[in-house]
């Protein structure tokens, strides 16, 4: 069958072409679509291939291995690895094809079709290769409303949480252990970024943060994220302590224009 043109003319449009045809012609498929950098038209040398299907329960045994009979007619797989998923009807196998560049990953996703869930437009992004019983719907998220005095309050006494556990680990020599505590609240602030800037992927931690966040928070962010030793985590620790202040003070002139919006 043939592809949508944005998977035309690729590294992977004969292998996709070959999958997608196979699986069209099992009535037992329901949906099969791409997802990732691909589908959100940002691939680029090192993007791998990232696709999903919607199957009949208990048949990712058999689909798996007609997919791997397609991959081996292109070449020996040097990776053929069952993810660890712990969804109950998701499975999820990564192939890799001896030769090719070591980025020229298949991951190959099915689902039951029994599995009730929905795409969030805007943050879900997938190309539709077909879809013959409506499965993939999407739905816009519904705007959250934060309160930011309260979310501010939280990242101080959180800050002050942590703060003990990683100084006593440092204090005691035991840096691996200090730096657990010190990444929990690297990423319990790029939380709250990803909150005031991107809402609908509050949860995506550091994934796509190059594309989705302003630079002066990016900029914060590695320079608090890459440390080496004691004296990093310890320099970390201030200037997130002096991130919080000021990033608690840009809340409050929001909070003023909002309100300021509202009366208006």
């Amino acid at each position: 069958m043939e592809l949508p043109k944005e998977l035309q003319n690729a590294w992977y449009s004969i292998i996709l072409e070959q999958i997608s045809q196979l699986l069209f012609d099992d009535k037992r498929v329901y949906a099969f679509w791409v997802e990732g950098s691909i589908a959100q038209g940002k691939s680029d040398e090192y993007s791998d291939l990232d696709l999903w299907a919607s199957i009949d329960n208990d048949l990712e045994d058999e689909m798996f291995a007609k997919v791997e009979k397609i991959l081996l007619s292109h070449g020996k797989l040097d990776i053929n690895y069952l993810m660890p998923i712990p969804h109950p009807e998701i499975f999820h196998t990564v192939y890799h094809i001896e030769g090719t560049s070591e980025f020229q990953t298949i991951d190959m996703n099915l689902q039951h079709n029994s599995r009730v869930f929905m795409m969030d437009e805007g943050v879900d992004d997938y190309l539709m290769i077909f879809d013959r019983a409506e499965v993939v719907k999407s739905l816009k998220p519904k705007a959250k409303v934060v309160d930011w005095a309260e979310t501010m309050d939280r990242v101080q006494q959180y800050y002050a949480l942590q703060h003990p556990n990683i100084m006593k680990n440092i204090n005691r020599g035991r840096l691996l252990e200090a730096k657990i505590y010190y990444d929990y609240l690297v990423q319990y602030l790029v939380k709250t970024i990803r909150l005031r800037h991107t809402p609908d992927k509050v949860d995506y931690g550091f994934k796509h943060s190059y594309r989705e966040l302003r630079k002066e928070d990016l900029d914060f962010i590695q320079g608090v994220a890459f440390v080496n030793g004691k004296e990093d985590m310890l320099d970390g620790l201030n200037r997130m302590k002096q991130f919080i202040e000021s990033y608690k003070e840009e809340m409050k002139i929001h909070i003023k224009s909002n309100n300021a919006n509202i009366k208006a």
